[in-house]
């Protein structure tokens, strides 16, 4: 991927050399504390990505997604599910891992008195 990818060290606290890209994931355990970061290195509409393995994770980063100005927040969940390779009885595996993560997907807006409008029905 080096052809494809620039890869950087650096300390996150300090924000980002790159402004206005057009997308930004993170695998960090507290992407809250660095949101103010990630805005700033955000196009208004960019997309922010991270992978986070809780619940308690997920609640915690939500009001501070809003509090940030981003919308259009989406999560998911990623399940693993293995098949056994055998094409006359094709089946799952007897174990299943059930859970591996959560992808939350969001955008960061500059609103208007519209979009605030709507927001608060």
């Amino acid at each position: 991927m080096e052809d494809r990818v620039t890869f950087k060290q650096a300390d996150i606290k300090d924000g980002f050399e790159e402004k206005d890209i057009q997308s930004l994931f993170m695998d960090i355990p507290t992407p809250e504390k660095f949101l103010t970061q990630v805005r700033a290195a955000l196009t208004p509409g960019g997309f922010f990505g991270c992978i986070l393995p809780t619940t308690n994770q997920l609640s915690k980063l939500l009001p501070f997604l809003r509090q940030e100005g981003f919308a259009f927040i989406e999560i998911c969940e990623i399940l693993l599910r293995y098949y056994k390779p055998i094409p006359q009885r094709l089946r799952p595996t007897d174990r299943m891992v059930a859970h591996t993560g959560f992808l939350v997907f969001a955008r960061p807006i500059t609103p208007s008195d519209d979009i605030e409008k709507f927001e608060t029905k």
